[in-house]
């Protein structure tokens, strides 16, 4: 089924400086079993706001039974159906950000392994910082990425295929999960006359 309100209520939003929030991650990786040490970053796509990725993210926690620890980052989407062309743009400028989260969950929190659960138009964000990341994370030691999960990615399907073999630059797993039925990727390769990698026909395989 969908995922609910009442089912994942949002009860509060602390907010907390980069510091603090990257202390407070390390204090609850550090509480559990050596073996369950591992983070899941969800990184969401268009249309939705900061509170549906917090429900979003804590169903994919609860639904994978995860034993780490669930965190999300949410770029700053408009949240709404007509938000796609800005929320395209938002997201650009957003990269920087992200892959800040992405490395600092992988350097600042103590974590074994860090996995990430990129969907639609969030994977456009990851694809182009990947090689930066991977740069970095080889010159601070903190290339701890473990599965990069990307499910219906908005992204330009050749741009994929030539950026793809980046991914395994940092993660030591990465699977595409592709769709035929949805409707804002079909939408996206009308918009753009571009085929998506998330979206067939055509079968995008790496």
């Amino acid at each position: 089924g969908g995922l609910e309100a009442e089912v994942v209520p949002v009860t509060n939003i602390e907010e907390l400086a980069a510091p603090a929030y990257w202390d407070r991650m390390r204090g609850v990786v550090n509480e559990l079993s050596t073996g369950a040490r591992d983070v899941l970053v969800f990184l969401h796509g268009y249309n939705v706001s900061f509170a549906d990725a917090a429900r979003r993210a804590a169903q994919i926690a609860c639904d994978l039974k995860f034993p780490g620890v669930m965190a999300f980052y949410s770029w700053p989407s408009q949240g709404e159906l007509r938000g796609y062309l800005p929320d395209g743009r938002i997201i650009e400028v957003s990269e920087t950000h992200i892959a800040e989260f992405l490395l600092g969950s992988a350097g600042k929190t103590g974590a074994n392994r860090v996995h990430v659960i990129a969907h639609s138009m969030g994977n456009r964000a990851l694809i182009r910082v990947l090689a930066d990341m991977a740069r970095e994370a080889r010159r601070d030691g903190t290339g701890r990425f473990g599965h990069f999960i990307l499910a219906a990615p908005d992204v330009d399907r050749k741009f994929f295929l030539q950026r793809a073999a980046a991914y395994h630059q940092l993660s030591e797993t990465t699977t595409l999960y592709v769709s035929n039925k949805d409707l804002a990727l079909k939408a996206s390769g009308m918009i753009f006359d571009s085929a998506r990698a998330g979206f067939f026909p055509p079968l995008t395989i790496v």
